[in-house]
């Protein structure tokens, strides 16, 4: 049986692509992920920025089938030409997204506008910097630290975070990149006898595994040959005075400056785009005007480039070293079979109803009894997080309303209950008319406040969001 609520037509043939209009609200989310669920192929999601990607990502967490793997390939939240570096745990997760994609299979994966721009390492230089260690094999402490030096793992005294390293004594500790935990790793003699998980803050280590895969610790080669030829390539280009550098001199004392992934292009021969990794079957979804949001990305860019192009002390890459333009990001796209989404007309979707808890000389609750009682269908209600769920459960109790508690959306779907309330803080409600299925999110029962709660705690969640908006106010 069928259990497929969207019936959108997809690119196949002579056809490259199709034009769809945009479902409401996270029905997008639902729609894509219906999408991705029934191909053997990877699905690329292509977002206008940052925060759309990232809302996209936290839909599908409820409505994407839980066995359809959802990975966000993230930008690295910082402004062009930054002089700080991106947070470690963000340099993991493109990594370890950006290593598999060559091998992906049946997934959605989301890029925003800056990823699908920009210039990266050669597939060559991720895929020849990962390895295996295995319990039983031998391992030559000395090199294994080289190497992992040589992959930008940084040496550390105590291992917190990704891309630290640690030696003493016959102990390996180190924390892989793309790895959850940190490991302890113990030799006896030559060869590895144990390799544990541990935690970073009690640096304790519970249980064992048998092997552990090991990636780069950055985009980009850090060893002392690459850093000889980036110096080669600096003395080169630039006019530039190395004895008053800092810039220069750090490489020189094999430091890592702040804001050094802005010069990637410099530590390879040639450099790679997104579309270079992907499996050439990978269906992509061009989601709103993502070409608007490349100009403005670009503009951004180049303006920032105009203000630090004179800087003989730290001299910056052109745009076009970091970043496809526009009209070669369309040719890449153009190369594979695509789905171009914008514009709510002839949707098969509708808006979710506003349904206020709580209105002035109105019984509270009176807007949402009238709703479900008119409703011929199952409707569910999306509280933002566990707490707020409880809250709303309570809320709805005290106006005789009584709503069953869902985890997962396959289950709504099965179960279909008149009324139910989920954890899952969604893009927006939404209404599909012929399945009789009608999801509603705090803002349709709360309105403003409740948007301004969610901005509030995505303001808290998300500092270089923050400093992202304040950039573009300077």
């Amino acid at each position: 049986m069928d259990s497929r609520l969207f019936t959108l037509p997809l690119p196949g043939g002579q056809e490259r692509w199709r034009r769809w209009p945009r479902p409401h609200g996270a029905a997008l989310a639902l729609a894509l992920s219906e999408v991705a669920a029934g191909r053997e192929q990877p699905l690329l999601v292509l977002t206008a920025d940052a925060r759309s990607a990232q809302q996209l990502q936290a839909d599908l967490q409820l409505l994407a089938p839980a066995d359809l793997p959802v990975i966000l390939i993230p930008d690295w939240e910082t402004l062009p030409y930054d002089h700080f570096p991106p947070h470690p745990e963000i340099i993991a997760e493109r990594i370890a997204a950006l290593i598999e994609l060559p091998r992906r299979q049946r997934s959605i994966l989301i890029a925003p506008v800056a990823v699908a721009l920009q210039r990266l390492a050669p597939r060559s230089y991720l895929l020849g910097r990962s390895l295996w260690l295995k319990v039983g094999e031998k391992l030559d402490l000395e090199a294994q630290r080289l190497l992992l030096e040589a992959a930008g793992y940084r040496h550390a005294t105590q291992v917190l975070e990704p891309g630290d390293v640690a030696v003493r004594g016959g102990l390996l500790d180190l924390y892989p990149i793309g790895a959850e935990t940190p490991y302890r790793i113990e030799l006896f003699d030559d060869e590895v006898e144990s390799i544990r998980p541990f935690d970073p803050e009690t640096q304790r280590s519970e249980g064992s595994v048998g092997e552990v895969r090991l990636l780069p610790a950055r985009e980009f080669p850090f060893d002392e040959e690459a850093l000889k030829s980036v110096r080669e390539r600096i003395r080169e280009r630039f006019d530039i005075d190395i004895r008053r550098s800092p810039f220069y001199q750090d490489l020189k004392n094999g430091i890592a400056p702040a804001g050094i992934e802005y010069y990637l292009p410099l530590f390879f021969e040639q450099t790679e785009t997104l579309y270079d990794y992907l499996p050439a079957d990978t269906l992509l979804a061009v989601v709103g005007d993502v070409w608007a949001g490349a100009s403005d990305f670009l503009a951004d860019a180049g303006e920032r480039y105009e203000q630090r192009a004179h800087d003989i002390d730290r001299p910056v890459l052109p745009v076009a070293e970091l970043y496809l333009g526009v009209e070669e990001a369309r040719q890449q796209v153009n190369g594979f079979a695509r789905l171009l989404i914008e514009g709510n007309e002839g949707a098969p979707t509708e808006a979710a109803p506003e349904l206020p808890l709580f209105v002035r000389n109105v019984e509270p609750g009176r807007a949402l009894r009238d709703f479900i009682a008119g409703h011929p269908g199952a409707l569910l209600i999306a509280a933002d997080s566990p707490g707020r769920r409880e809250a709303l459960l309570e809320t709805l109790a005290r106006h005789d309303l009584r709503a069953a508690m869902i985890d997962d959306w396959a289950t709504f779907v099965r179960q279909r209950p008149r009324l139910a309330v989920t954890s899952a803080a969604l893009s927006d409600g939404f209404q599909l008319p012929d399945a009789q299925i009608t999801v509603l999110t705090e803002r349709q029962l709360y309105g403003e406040r409740a948007a301004q709660s969610r901005r509030r705690s995505e303001g808290s969640r998300d500092p270089a969001s923050i400093i992202r908006e304040l950039g573009e106010l300077a």
